[in-house]
């Protein structure tokens, strides 16, 4: 009984040493071959951001002049935080309004209808400034930062 209990481990040994050689044999060459891809990926995966770089689409790390592409983002960025700003005196001016209305109705009104059409203009600003951001320097980073599949 014994001797059946000592075959039947040996047994299940050498299953799984042969279990583990077999998926060794398979695993091995596919990782072998996803480095040389990768090295042939990066490669040029750096002459295309050199060549970006070259043709001023994106910066240089150490260069000292922008690309048109930051001058276009920060220009747009700044007047959208000059938007910001002159809807934010609005939504300010129109409950100062209301404050000075002294219950009014007409200018109750009108100051409520300042201060509504001022939180929206606010939030289109918002939302234009998420998307601009979005686009300038998400997508941006995205395009130079991409790894390919193996």
């Amino acid at each position: 009984m014994a001797a059946a209990m000592l075959k039947n481990k040996l047994l299940v040994l050498k299953g799984g040493l042969a279990l583990f050689l077999l998926s060794y044999l398979f695993c091995a060459p596919l990782s072998s071959f996803a480095q040389t891809s990768g090295d042939i990926n990066n490669r040029a995966l750096d002459n295309l951001k050199n060549s970006a770089v070259t043709a001023r689409i994106i910066e240089n790390v150490n260069s000292e002049g922008k690309s048109a592409y930051t001058i276009v983002s920060q220009l747009i960025n700044t007047l959208l935080a000059a938007l910001a700003v002159y809807f934010f005196i609005l939504v300010v001016f129109g409950g100062y309004r209301w404050m000075v209305a002294g219950g009014n109705k007409t200018k109750v009104d009108a100051a409520v209808k300042l201060l509504y059409q001022a939180a929206i203009g606010f939030l289109i600003i918002a939302i234009a400034f998420i998307l601009s951001n979005l686009i300038f320097f998400g997508l941006s980073n995205i395009a130079t930062q991409i790894k390919p599949p193996l």
